[in-house]
Protein backbone atom coordinates (compact mmCIF):
# COMPACT_ATOMS: atom_id res chain seq x y z
CA UNK A 1 0.00 0.00 0.00
CA UNK A 2 1.09 3.75 -0.71
CA UNK A 3 1.89 6.17 1.75
CA UNK A 4 -1.18 8.18 0.95
CA UNK A 5 -3.59 4.50 0.75
CA UNK A 6 -2.73 3.80 4.53
CA UNK A 7 -3.14 7.44 5.41
CA UNK A 8 -6.48 7.37 4.32
CA UNK A 9 -6.83 4.15 7.05
CA UNK A 10 -9.39 4.79 9.42
CA UNK A 11 -8.54 2.86 13.11
CA UNK A 12 -9.85 -1.06 13.41
CA UNK A 13 -9.84 -4.41 12.55
CA UNK A 14 -8.93 -5.30 9.01
CA UNK A 15 -8.32 -8.17 6.94
CA UNK A 16 -4.65 -7.56 5.48
CA UNK A 17 -4.24 -8.96 2.05
CA UNK A 18 -0.05 -9.39 1.20
CA UNK A 19 1.72 -8.40 -1.97
CA UNK A 20 3.05 -12.51 -1.13
CA UNK A 21 -0.06 -13.94 -1.06
CA UNK A 22 -2.61 -14.73 2.16
CA UNK A 23 -4.21 -12.66 4.38
CA UNK A 24 -4.25 -11.62 7.95
CA UNK A 25 -6.50 -10.76 10.61
CA UNK A 26 -5.02 -6.94 12.14
CA UNK A 27 -5.67 -4.23 13.97
CA UNK A 28 -4.61 -0.76 12.91
CA UNK A 29 -3.31 1.67 15.57
CA UNK A 30 -2.26 5.02 15.22
CA UNK A 31 1.09 6.70 16.82
CA UNK A 32 1.52 10.39 18.27
CA UNK A 33 2.31 11.56 15.02
CA UNK A 34 -0.32 10.45 12.78
CA UNK A 35 1.42 7.40 11.58
CA UNK A 36 -0.29 3.89 11.01
CA UNK A 37 0.87 0.82 12.20
CA UNK A 38 -0.43 -2.73 12.33
CA UNK A 39 -0.62 -5.78 14.25
CA UNK A 40 -1.65 -9.03 13.00
CA UNK A 41 -3.57 -11.62 15.16
CA UNK A 42 -2.17 -14.57 13.43
CA UNK A 43 1.74 -14.15 13.47
CA UNK A 44 4.20 -11.82 15.22
CA UNK A 45 7.90 -11.93 15.14
CA UNK A 46 9.97 -13.23 17.88
CA UNK A 47 10.19 -10.34 20.03
CA UNK A 48 7.67 -8.23 21.75
CA UNK A 49 8.79 -5.04 20.22
CA UNK A 50 7.82 -7.03 16.79
CA UNK A 51 4.12 -7.38 17.11
CA UNK A 52 3.04 -4.12 15.78
CA UNK A 53 4.83 -3.27 12.11
CA UNK A 54 4.54 -0.09 9.66
CA UNK A 55 5.27 -2.71 6.90
CA UNK A 56 2.87 -1.24 4.67
CA UNK A 57 5.01 -2.00 1.72
CA UNK A 58 4.41 -5.51 1.69
CA UNK A 59 0.32 -5.32 1.83
CA UNK A 60 -1.78 -5.35 -1.58
CA UNK A 61 -4.72 -3.80 0.24
CA UNK A 62 -6.52 -3.62 3.47
CA UNK A 63 -10.11 -5.06 4.00
CA UNK A 64 -12.35 -3.38 6.88
CA UNK A 65 -13.96 -5.59 9.19
CA UNK A 66 -15.10 -3.24 12.01
CA UNK A 67 -14.74 0.66 12.09
CA UNK A 68 -16.17 2.37 14.98
CA UNK A 69 -16.10 4.05 18.46
CA UNK A 70 -13.85 1.50 20.61
CA UNK A 71 -16.07 2.42 23.43
CA UNK A 72 -19.05 0.81 22.04
CA UNK A 73 -20.26 -2.49 23.80
CA UNK A 74 -20.11 -5.08 20.47
CA UNK A 75 -22.36 -8.45 21.14
CA UNK A 76 -20.33 -10.53 19.19
CA UNK A 77 -21.83 -14.00 20.10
Amino acid sequence: MTVEEVSKLMLGLYRLHWKSGGASWACVGQLHDGDKWFACANWTSSSIRGIASTLWETVERAEPIFLGDPNEVINVL
